[in-house]
């Protein structure tokens, strides 16, 4: 019975004459085209251009915003002899064009194609009723926050405290458009509603301040203020959150198509071998049958950076590996005390060659440098390995 009563006192502006896909053409009717008119002693906002306006769709009340208007007076016309320039009301005509952004419906807004507006359907004023339902979805006024008026219809506009502030939000614009300072009113008006208390007490608030436009001490009270300088004080994250394959990602600047894959199988293996040493000289093994002395050099750069950086000392497990050479195109050969000993491609590298190389010192020495490293410094390094095991992979013809 409510809902009859304020639909029968909606006042009709015009009709769809004309409809082109989401777009329609209102013809508005003579006694609206003011910016604001009186119907049975109420004051109504006329139509604006950028102002919301509902088209009336059965239950549906569909949200348009206003694109253009054309106003023409049908008593004046360019092929008159004369004008007359006494105005009347009757004598105007007012086409307006709007857009179909979404759909009310029992007090909840959704942005969808699947209502578009269809000729006959009346045009009304956006009522506070319906600018609420638009910006804060449904949630009663009790748990949302006024951040201001639209400029158009002049209605408050609310929106929910939990569905936005505990979201994502994006503020777009071009250099000096006020983008900090929407962002600053927005959270003025939540710390200044009945929400602010509890949100300072169970909330914590990060300021990533590329400008420096909140360094000021005046910017905030000093008992308020946590600095994490990067050096000394860090800004901690958990590590669930920060090994993801959307943040590293964006991190990384990864291509979609091929570093992104390639970032996402080295996460999964990394996840499965936190202590990677092992599988490392079981890659410097495949190097080695295979006699590609190009991945064994980047491996022996590889392995030699993970050992200067884990330890100060020299490096002397290494001195046997780092003669590998190329004696001919499916042969190599160690120098061990001025003896060459060669590999054939293909050969076990099980035998006297793991020995002679030294391998064992090698992965000791590795895998104590890599349980000391931060995950951070540890999936760096295991990328770079990934690295030479796949290429070692198409090398190999293995792949399929």
């Amino acid at each position: 019975m409510v809902e009859e009563i304020v639909e029968q006192s909606e006042k009709e502006l015009g009709v769809v004459v004309s409809v082109d896909a989401d777009e329609a053409t209102i013809g508005m009717y003579n006694v609206t085209n003011g910016t604001s008119f009186f119907m049975d002693g109420e004051e109504i906002n006329g139509i604006k251009v950028g102002a919301y306006a509902i088209l009336k769709q059965g239950r549906n009340r569909i949200v348009v915003t206003v694109l253009s208007e054309k106003v023409r007076d049908q008593l004046n016309t360019i092929n008159s002899k004369e004008f007359d320039n006494r105005f009347h009301a009757q004598s105007i005509q007012r086409i307006v064009k709007v857009r179909s952004q979404g759909v009310i419906k029992d007090g909840h807004f959704s942005l969808t194609s699947a209502v578009v507006p269809m000729v006959g359907n009346v045009l009304v004023s956006a009522s506070s009723e319906d600018i609420a339902d638009i910006f804060s979805r449904g949630v009663k006024e009790c748990e949302s926050v006024t951040i201001g008026r639209s400029l158009m219809e002049n209605q408050p506009i609310r929106i929910p405290v939990n569905d936005f502030f505990a979201s994502h939000i994006g503020i777009f614009g071009n250099t000096g458009s006020g983008k900090s300072n929407t962002l600053h009113k927005l959270y003025l008006e939540l710390f200044n509603s009945r929400y602010g208390s509890p949100a300072l007490e169970k909330s914590s608030f990060v300021i990533i301040d590329f400008n420096g436009e909140y360094g000021s001490g005046s910017a905030f009270k000093d008992h308020h203020i946590q600095l994490y300088d990067g050096v000394k004080e860090k800004f901690p994250i958990d590590e669930n959150l920060f090994f993801d394959i959307n943040t590293l990602k964006v991190l990384a600047k990864a291509t979609e198509n091929t570093q992104v894959p390639f970032l996402a199988r080295s996460l999964k293996k990394w996840r499965e071998n936190r202590e990677y040493t092992s599988m490392e000289i079981g890659l410097l093994k495949k190097c080695l049958t295979s006699c590609s002395i190009d991945l064994i050099e980047e491996w022996r750069d590889v392995a030699r950076s993970i050992l200067q950086e884990g330890s100060n000392g020299e490096i002397d497990c290494m001195n046997v590996l780092d003669t590998v050479k190329t004696f001919k195109n499916d042969l190599m050969y160690i120098l061990e005390d001025g003896i060459e000993k060669y590999i054939d491609k293909g050969d076990s590298i099980d035998g006297w060659e793991y020995s002679n190389l030294k391998l064992d010192s090698v992965k000791r020495d590795l895998a104590k440098c890599v349980s000391s490293f931060n995950p951070c410094v540890s999936f760096l390094n295991f990328i770079k390995f990934q690295k030479i095991y796949e290429r070692n992979i198409w090398a190999c013809n293995l792949i399929g």
